[in-house]
């Protein structure tokens, strides 16, 4: 797997996730 499949991996699987890594984890939303 090269660099930039993995990047791409890790977008959509973000976008799965519906951006969950935008979210503060030790805050309520």
């Amino acid at each position: 797997m090269t660099f930039s499949q993995m990047i791409l991996n890790l977008q959509e699987f973000w976008q799965k996730q519906g951006c969950a890594i935008m979210q503060p984890y030790d805050m309520p939303a």
